[in-house]
């Protein structure tokens, strides 16, 4: 049955679930049956669903590759499993996804999958293959020794020898006629499965002795030159050769995720919202660290491990961690490495100004999307050195998809239990072995990284996962949002003034909050609680920014939950009385003052000696010094002055409230910007998927349901051909595929038609072929 008829006949929930498994299928499937089934029988689409499938599916595919077609009793049997009811559910759930097709209980690959799966089980190639360059004298010697002789062609001769060489009496046979020690040569070969046996030196340019065995063997076809210098035996004598089966050892049965005790759910859930919040201020704090130029970038590019142990001692976290922050906030593309220099993207500033719940979702989500592991900096020796963070190095592996399984996984075991290590290893490779790479590293340790990057966000705590764990696992957004919320709180929006001129917050602030604060008083990076200190300088800092005295007390009466304490209104007053006192003009240095006395004291400084400043007027000072030079000076002696034309004046005059828009009543507004003022990265629900899968899925079947009724309303050939006359012109002169009837049975056509009238005529590799009219059963266009 050709594929694309086998197709047909699946029901709406069988298309569903090959569409859902590999969505690769999804335009094919759009364009009807037939595009369907060629798109699914490619080897790209085959190699991408292999990469899914569990490691049962992949030793059925690989044995039924070795022997098809066969039913799962020979297939169990050529394994030698003793399971046939586990290889039958692998047939299964093979047929299910489009690699195999099951007919009468006998299962029979796609081309494509025998194509991609050239060395099946570890086996070589098939003798079939070498029969061709074999001499027929030698072919018939062999056909008489397992007494298969009598086949009419040699193609058919070559096909009963290996059949005979599969079974243990073949290979015995074999070596009866065979030099004294090939059964020896044999034993050490099959004993492994590998090319274990030197070729002979020329072999290909003399004749072979059929006195050393492993001539003889290459006379006949049964060992096969592999890798230029070694040889190894065709997969038939493998077989012959292994009367317990090719894979007796082979886990066929699936290995679910065995849990053990841990602690109440409430504990879990309590411990992974502290580790959530942890890991949130530490990402805030490099992003900080990041703009003030705190982090050192190596000559050759990424953070190197001495800095990463450096950042570790200042957030409070291990290397690894720091490491692996670094990486999610390169893969959530909140910085970037610029000139040797990392620096914050605009979506940082979008991310600092989301609530914190979604902050902490932008950070999962870019994770779950992400390509790469974040645990490679001081994980994987390269050349006896440690590897650095953003250095782009990876493993080869499928980072998402392992991702993905090691959540889906993790999901299954009970609320509160914790995963034993080891044995959730075992279980995450052998649902999807082939997303974890070459091995190098071993599953076991990206499986380990993985489980290490989700405690780290706070979805895993105590080795248990947790509620958003299983949301996320599920695809359930609108439950991953709720329970976010849940977990990390509201921001707060108040903090508490203090006398000795520090702000402390009770909880962590609204970023609206946050930021401003931050321009007026100095975050106090040792404080366990958010800890903010005024001063001078900070001051000083919030008026260079366009605060004044004015919007500055209406902040801080509407945020501090005691008003505001007279030491910080003084200071806040002084400041405001002594900046702008004196002002330096850019058009060279020129110092202005309204204070004849303040001009005075500026000019008998020290620095103004070596400055050189003088006096030109009671209240102008001028020297020879760039007016930002001029600047810096000035206020490392204790004054306050201002750059004039950049500032906001005394006299309420100038630029405005500052960068971010404070207004009177100091709230703030953010500007227009690209992403949505709620984004929080991509994602990743299955629910449009499942959507577009069921439109092409109702497609598909409407599809099939006309074919059928035009199909009963033509119940004969010929008035099947008179009702796809319109189809034939539309067809004229472009490639067909024609089904006719011939001798009493259906047969196809194809070329491309070139005329249309009592018969039909197709242009193809014979030449020309006309059909007559009244035989055609259908008319289909491969390109559909």
């Amino acid at each position: 049955m050709q594929f694309a008829a086998h197709l047909r006949s699946w029901s709406p929930e069988a298309l569903r679930h090959l569409l859902t498994a590999r969505p690769d299928l999804l335009p094919a499937a759009d364009l009807g049956f037939e595009t369907l089934a060629r798109r699914a029988s490619s080897i790209p689409s085959i190699g991408r669903c292999l990469i899914g499938v569990d490691l049962a599916m992949i030793v059925v595919a690989e044995a039924l590759v070795v022997s098809p077609p066969a039913t799962a009793a020979e297939i169990d049997e050529l394994l030698g499993a003793n399971d046939p009811v586990a290889v039958l559910d692998a047939l299964e759930r093979l047929a299910a996804v489009g690699l195999v097709v099951v007919e009468d209980t006998v299962a029979t690959p796609l081309p494509g999958l025998i194509d991609l799966l050239d060395r099946p089980l570890g086996l070589g190639p098939s003798f079939i293959e070498e029969a061709e360059l074999i001499a027929p004298e030698l072919l018939d010697e062999l056909a008489r020794t397992l007494e298969v002789a009598g086949a009419p062609t040699t193609g058919a001769t070559a096909r009963a020898v290996a059949r005979r060489l599969r079974t243990a009496e073949g290979v015995s046979r074999l070596l009866d006629g065979a030099p004294p020690a090939t059964a020896e040569v044999l034993d050490a070969l099959t004993a492994e499965r590998s090319a274990a046996v030197d070729l002979p030196i020329g072999h290909r340019y003399r004749a072979l002795d059929d006195g050393d065995p492993v001539a003889w063997l290459l006379r006949r076809g049964l060992l096969v030159p592999y890798d230029h210098e070694l040889a190894e035996p065709v997969r038939e004598l493998l077989v012959g050769s292994h009367a317990d089966g090719l894979a007796p050892t082979a886990m066929l049965r699936p290995i679910e995720v065995l849990s053990v005790t841990g602690l109440p759910l409430d504990a879990v859930t309590a411990a992974a919202a502290d580790r959530a919040s942890r890991t949130l201020e530490a990402v805030e704090t490099l992003l900080n660290l990041i703009d003030d130029g705190g982090i050192a970038v190596r000559k050759t590019g990424g953070i190197g491990v001495r800095e990463l142990k450096r950042l570790g001692k200042v957030l409070e976290l291990e290397p690894l961690d720091v490491g692996r922050l670094l990486e999610l906030l390169d893969e959530a593309v909140l910085l970037n490495e610029i000139g040797g220099a990392l620096v914050t993207t605009d979506r940082a500033d979008v991310w600092r100004r989301l609530g914190r719940d979604r902050r902490w979702l932008t950070l999962v989500r870019a994770w779950l999307a992400g390509e790469r592991f974040l645990s490679v900096p001081l994980s994987t020796p390269e050349g006896g050195k440690q590897l650095a963070a953003l250095d782009g190095l990876q493993p080869v592996a499928d980072a998402f998809g392992s991702r993905q399984e090691v959540l889906r996984r993790a999901a299954t075991v009970a609320d509160g239990d914790a995963l034993d290590p080891e044995q959730f290893t075992e279980a995450v490779v052998w649902h999807r072995p082939n997303v974890w790479g070459t091995g190098d590293p071993e599953p076991e340790i990206l499986v380990g990284w993985t489980v290490g990057e989700a405690e780290l966000l706070g979805l895993v705590a105590h080795a248990a996962p947790t509620p958003i764990l299983r949301a996320l696992a599920a695809g359930d957004d609108a439950t991953v949002e709720s329970l976010a919320a849940g977990a990390l709180g509201a921001d707060q929006d108040q903090f508490l003034l203090q006398s000795d001129l520090t702000a402390m917050a009770l909880g962590p602030l609204d970023p609206a909050v946050a930021a401003p604060l931050g321009e007026l008083a100095d975050r106090r990076p040792d404080a366990a609680t958010p800890v903010f200190a005024f001063t001078e300088a900070s001051i000083r800092r919030g008026f260079d920014r366009g605060w004044t005295a004015e919007t500055i007390a209406v902040f801080l009466e509407r945020h501090a939950l005691s008003g505001v304490p007279q030491p910080l209104d003084y200071l806040i007053g002084d400041v405001a009385r002594r900046y702008g006192s004196i002002r330096v003009h850019g058009a060279s240095a020129v110092i202005v003052t309204a204070d004849e006395a303040l001009a005075v004291e500026v000019a008998s400084t020290r620095r103004a000696a070596r400055l050189g400043l003088r006096l030109v007027a009671p209240t102008v000072l001028v020297g020879p010094v760039a007016p930002h030079q001029l600047l810096d000076e000035l206020r490392a002696e204790g004054f306050f002055p201002v750059l004039d034309g950049e500032v906001a004046r005394l006299d309420g005059s100038g630029p405005g409230p500052g960068p971010h828009g404070a207004d009177a009543a100091g709230d703030r507004t953010d500007a227009a910007l690209d992403l949505p003022p709620d984004w929080t990265g991509p994602v990743l629900s299955t629910a449009a998927l499942a959507g577009e899968v069921a439109d092409v899925v109702d497609a598909l079947r409407d599809d099939l349901a006309h074919d059928e009724q035009a199909a009963a309303a033509a119940p004969t050939a010929a008035d099947g051909a008179n009702g796809d006359q319109h189809r034939l012109h539309l067809l004229w002169n472009r490639p067909a595929v024609i089904t006719h009837l011939c001798d009493g049975e259906l047969r196809q056509a194809h070329g491309v038609l070139v005329a249309v009238g009592d018969s039909l005529t197709l242009l193809n590799d014979a030449g020309l072929e006309s059909l007559p009219l009244d035989a055609v059963v259908a008319v289909d266009d491969p390109s559909r």
